[in-house]
């Protein structure tokens, strides 16, 4: 089952590892590991839903679907490498 926390983990692991991957993959993994962060800051703030300030990260179904998308490249392109 996917987490933010997971993917965290899965992409600092693979960062830590820079010499397995191109310049592009390493921008890209960097790229999704401050979205990852951002939303878990979104997903942990307050005490509930709909507390204070806007959400970072938009919500919307087309927006989540980007980021299911990004999260499957993600463990893709950790995948491909690490095999």
């Amino acid at each position: 089952m996917w987490t933010v926390n997971k993917e965290l983990k899965w992409i600092k692991n693979a960062l830590s590892k820079e010499h397995l991957y191109d310049d592009s993959e390493i921008r890209r993994l960097k790229r999704r590991l401050r979205d990852l962060r951002a939303l878990k800051y979104d997903m942990n703030k307050g005490n509930g839903f709909g507390n204070g300030d806007l959400p970072v990260i938009d919500m919307t179904q087309t927006s989540m679907q980007k980021q299911a998308d990004e999260a499957i490249e993600t463990i893709e392109t950790i995948d491909r490498v690490e095999l």
